[in-house]
């Protein structure tokens, strides 16, 4: 009557098993083992094998000897241990905390999972079921994934936050003379800056003036006669409003007289 051969022990993260080679004039075998948080226990088994459930890591312990007959036993095995896994934790990386409104943030996890769901402050976003999400709004996420062990793991809180900026809602055009023209709006930026472009051709070509502070801004150098379309934005962290649009014409040049002569007669002069 011989101690088992082979031992082997292979654990989850919710069982661990002991195996060995049957003997063939064992009737069954003892285990006595030790599983964390608990004392030593023993049990008698027919098989070769032993499975226990767990519900937490650390060090498991175990003996098995063979019963050849009640009176006859082998020596037990040495002591056999193994390290029992927990469920992993699922950590959500996104491309960006904040972003702009129009934009969206990729929020991933590993890929190495069976299965998952992601989930905003309304419930299960529908469709949401791969390692990436584009979230085009700000708020809370997490995902739940399922491992081929089968944890189901439910991840920390990722807050996005969605910058949205007010766009500009009302102009005043004044001082337009030939050359000149003052624009003065609403300050709808939170960081008194703006994206100014304009057009002379209909809108197929423009000149920039990104980064403009102020809400107001003059013009000069200007063509007589001329619409100017011109559109504005405001900007801050990176992000622009919706655009506000308007137009405006210049007047006609107001230039000294030309070409000025003089005739005379007698009795008449002309200029």
């Amino acid at each position: 009557c011989i101690v088992p051969e082979n031992i082997s022990l292979t654990a989850t993260p919710f069982e661990v098993t002991l195996s060995w080679d049957a003997l063939v004039g064992a009737d069954s075998y003892k285990v006595v083992y030790k599983l964390p948080n608990s004392g030593w226990q023993n049990v008698v088994v027919t098989d070769n094998f032993l499975t226990l459930s767990h519900d937490a890591n650390g060090l498991a312990y175990f003996y098995v000897r063979s019963n050849c007959s009640e009176t006859y036993v082998s020596p037990y095995s040495e002591l056999q241990s193994i390290e029992l896994p927990s469920c992993p934790s699922v950590s959500v990386e996104a491309s960006a905390i904040a972003f702009c409104s129009g934009d969206v943030s990729t929020l991933s996890v590993s890929s190495d999972y069976t299965s998952y769901q992601w989930y905003n402050a309304d419930g299960a976003i529908d469709g949401a079921v791969g390692s990436s999400y584009l979230a085009s709004s700000g708020g809370d996420y997490y995902v739940v994934v399922l491992t081929s062990d089968g944890c189901t793991v439910t991840s920390e809180v990722m807050t996005l936050n969605m910058i949205s900026l007010t766009a500009v809602s009302t102009l005043e055009i004044d001082n337009v003379t030939s050359t000149t023209a003052t624009l003065d709006w609403d300050n709808a930026s939170p960081t008194n800056v703006y994206n100014i472009r304009y057009s002379t051709d209909g809108g197929t070509t423009w000149t920039a003036i990104i980064g403009h502070t102020g809400s107001i801004i003059n013009f000069s150098d200007l063509s007589p006669l001329t619409t100017y379309d011109i559109e504005i934005t405001s900007s801050a962290y990176g992000c622009e409003s919706e655009v506000f649009s308007t137009s405006f014409a210049t007047e006609e040049d107001c230039i000294v007289p030309e070409n000025i002569s003089l005739t005379a007669t007698p009795f008449e002069v002309t200029l």
